[in-house]
Parts: structure tokens; C-alpha cells; sequence
């Protein structure tokens, strides 16, 4: 079991401050693919489909991957980080170097001695710098380690607790759906005493393309729109894909059974006739059930079924939105 320390700085300090931009612009995402993938289109036809072909097999693959489980356990034994000490391992070989040194016959015949101690006492003046710049190093980062140590250890105390606001931190301190969020899925995380909901914003023309690339057999590149059906098809996937990793990273991070997930997309509201956020899946994951899938076969629309959910969909129309499941 790696320590604390490597564990925040492999898992999550590491490319902490990247993950929060990256999970603030993540509306962007599937706007800045786009425009990526049409820059690609003029210089490159192979490598615009090619570029096509992997994000499409992403969207529909998000759910094959997952953040290791955390041992909770393991954090409430974890010692505290320990205090670095001044070290003088520089300053000493430079001092060493200045007391040592002892002006030639040619040192004193061309007037050199005067320089040459010069330059030893400028490279220990830099040594003593460089000792001082290596220990201020290394206090800054037993700091922030001293700091992750503290909150790890009182989130770890309240997550086997069961409480909903160590919960609450824990999800905000190693942000586990930042992978999501860059595909252009934003989330939203609902905690309290009666459990915890995620909800999943997944709208379709943000992030699914609906057009298909290829290169024709004398390597032209044939852009067709996407048939409805296919569209619907592969946004359905991309929807429950998303919906089983939000599970899965839940069920890593947390020591709880179950989970509610509902994703959120714009339709068209007929009572109104205008569009806003209307649910279009809302299921109940359990981890004894999740834990049973292989994940690499399976079809996440049909995997709906191992769970009580809520899902009107049609080939031909899309999402319909459907009510929320109660607790």
C-alpha cells in the first residue's frame, strides 16, 4: 500500500491545480473538439478520422476505466509527514575546497591568488544560497503534505464515519470525476443525510458528433451527416457509459452501497414549448451489482437493466424526459 504522501501526489496533487481548470472549462470541451478536429480536416485527412474514430470510441468507453479504490483505513495509521532538516552538504565542499586551497609558485609569479580565492569564496557564497534554496524547497513541501496529511486524516475519520460532509470533502479533495468533466460531462454532486445523488449534465451537441468521417478509398475524406438513429444510439451509450463511471469512481473514492445517478440534458418541454434541463436517466446503482459486470463486453444501454432505473428512449426520437427515482 503506497503512503499518504505518494498517494496524494500520484492521485491527486500532482496535476490538482490542472484538474480544477480543466473541470472549470469543461463546457468547452466538446466546442474546442470541434474546432480541433476541423483544423485537422484541412491539414490532414488520415489523421482527422483517425482523431474521429478515438473520440468516438471514447464517448462510448468512459466507463471501462476507474480510479483505484481508496483504503480508508490505511489513512488513520499514516504518520505524520516528517520535518525537513537543514542540510549544509553543499556549503561544506565549498568551504572545504576554500580551506584547502593554497596559492602555486605560477599562482603568486602571475598575481592570481587574490582570483582564485575570489572564485572560491563566490562558489561558496552559491553553495551556502543552494543549501538555503534546497531546505525552503523542501519545507514548502512538507507544508503542503503536513496539510494533505491533516485533511486526508480528518476525511478519512468522517467518510468511516458516514458522514456527509467528509463525503462531501472527500470528493471535492480528490475531485474523481475530472475525467468526465473533459469529455464536456459536468457534475454535480448532492450529499445528505438520506445518501448521495450525482448529477450528470450531458448534453448531446456538445459533446456527440453527429456526423461520420472516412477517407474514401482514393483517400479523400467523406464527411456524411449521421443518420438520427445512429445519433440517438450513440449518444444513449455515451450517456449510460458516463453514468456507470460516475458509479464506479463513486464507489472507489467512497464506502457506501449505493448510489443514485441522474443525467440531465436539454429537451424541449412541451407544457412550455421551451427547452431546459429535464432528467432523461435516473438509476439506482448498487456496487454488488456493478461489481458483477465485465465491463470490457459489455453494451452500457443494456447494462441498465441490472439496476432500477428510469430511461425512455426511441431509436428514432432520442431521450424522453422521465421522473426522478425516489429514495
Amino acid at each position: 500500500m503506497a503512503t499518504l504522501n505518494s498517494f496524494v501526489r500520484s492521485a491527486n496533487a500532482s496535476y490538482k491545480r490542472a484538474a480544477r481548470a480543466n473541470a472549470r472549462q469543461a463546457r468547452e470541451q466538446g466546442k474546442r473538439y470541434q474546432q480541433n478536429l476541423k483544423e485537422q480536416i484541412r491539414s490532414d485527412n488520415a489523421t482527422a478520422v483517425y482523431t474521429y474514430n478515438n473520440y468516438v470510441s471514447a464517448l462510448v468507453s468512459v466507463h471501462k476505466t476507474c480510479s483505484s479504490k481508496i483504503n480508508w483505513n490505511s489513512f488513520l495509521n499514516e504518520p505524520e509527514p516528517i520535518k525537513p532538516k537543514k542540510t549544509k552538504n553543499r556549503e561544506e565542499v565549498a568551504v572545504a575546497a576554500l580551506n584547502l586551497y593554497k596559492a602555486s609558485f605560477f599562482d603568486r609569479l602571475f598575481g592570481r591568488e587574490v582570483s582564485k580565492k575570489a572564485k572560491l569564496q563566490l562558489a561558496f557564497d552559491r553553495a551556502v544560497q543552494a543549501d538555503l534554496s534546497e531546505f525552503n524547497g523542501n519545507v514548502q513541501k512538507y507544508n503542503e503534505d503536513l496539510e494533505d496529511w491533516k485533511t486526508v486524516k480528518r476525511i478519512a475519520q468522517g467518510v468511516l464515519s458516514d458522514d456527509p460532509t467528509a463525503q462531501r470533502d472527500a470528493i471535492s479533495f480528490f475531485e474523481p470525476f475530472t475525467n468526465i468533466n473533459q469529455l464536456g460531462t459536468r457534475v454535480n454532486c448532492v450529499i445528505n443525510h438520506t445518501g448521495l445523488t450525482v448529477n450528470l449534465s450531458v448534453n448531446s451537441l456538445e459533446v456527440v458528433p453527429d456526423y461520420v468521417l472516412t477517407t474514401t478509398t482514393t483517400g479523400k475524406l467523406s464527411n456524411k451527416k449521421m443518420t438520427i438513429s445512429r445519433f440517438n444510439e450513440l449518444y444513449q451509450d455515451y450517456v449510460c457509459s458516463a453514468a456507470i463511471r460516475v458509479a464506479r469512481e463513486t464507489f472507489a473514492l467512497l464506502p457506501i452501497d449505493c448510489v443514485y445517478v441522474n443525467a440531465i440534458a436539454d429537451l424541449l418541454d412541451a407544457s412550455t414549448g421551451r427547452i431546459k434541463p429535464q432528467v432523461i436517466l435516473s438509476c439506482k446503482f448498487i456496487t454488488e451489482n456493478l461489481d458483477r459486470l465485465n465491463f470490457e463486453r459489455i453494451d452500457c444501454s443494456d447494462a441498465m437493466r441490472n439496476f432500477v432505473h428510469r430511461m425512455s428512449f426511441s431509436k428514432n426520437t432520442g431521450f424522453a424526459a422521465v421522473e426522478v427515482l425516489e429514495r
